[in-house]
Parts: C-alpha cells; sequence; structure tokens
C-alpha cells in the first residue's frame, strides 16, 4: 500500500502555532517577536512576518508593547458559528428560547 502524501502547508503551520502561542496563558497580554519565535518554534524573522500578516487580517493586534490575539476576527468566527448552530437546531425542530440566540 501506498504511503499518504503529505498535503500540509509549512506557512500555515506555522502561523497556526503563531495563533496558538498567543492563546496561551494571558490571551490578553502582549508578547514580544522573540517570545512568540521562541514559543511557536519559528525564526524571529517568520514570527515577524506571521504576526504582521495576522494583524494584517485583524487575527492579532500590534502595539509598541507587541502583539496579541485581536477579537475581531474570532467574533466573527463564534458569529457564524452561532448562525450555523440556530439554522441546525431548526432544521431539526428545536425551539430555541434563550436569550441572546437571535434570528440575523
Amino acid at each position: 500500500m501506498a504511503e499518504a502524501r503529505d498535503l500540509s502547508i509549512a506557512a500555515v503551520e506555522k502561523a497556526m502555532r503563531v495563533v496558538e502561542f498567543l492563546g496561551r496563558g494571558d490571551v490578553l497580554g502582549w508578547k514580544s517577536v522573540r517570545e512568540v519565535a521562541a514559543g511557536a518554534e519559528v525564526s524571529n524573522d517568520e514570527a515577524l512576518r506571521l504576526l504582521h500578516t495576522l494583524a494584517k487580517g485583524k487575527w492579532a493586534e500590534q502595539s509598541k508593547r507587541g502583539f496579541r490575539l485581536a477579537a475581531t476576527g474570532f467574533l466573527e468566527i463564534l458569529r457564524s458559528m452561532q448562525e450555523y448552530f440556530i439554522r441546525l437546531a431548526k432544521s431539526y425542530g428545536v425551539k430555541l428560547k434563550r436569550p441572546g440566540l437571535k434570528e440575523r
């Protein structure tokens, strides 16, 4: 039997390690490029480029103190998930009565 081909993309794996590192511990705390590089096991240059790319996409924030996760991108995902689960529940005939679960 042939071995399965690795279809992963190294840059995406590195970006996900950066996001995972930013999400560890104090998620509101600012982290330096060196801290991120060490924690995500990437070079300082890779960390800097990945952090700037994440900040451009509103997944990370940058200040003089460093970088941290940005809520904007993640809130959009959560909103989409909420809408999906509301539609899924309705498809099964579930009536939602909890405050905050509103149709859009």
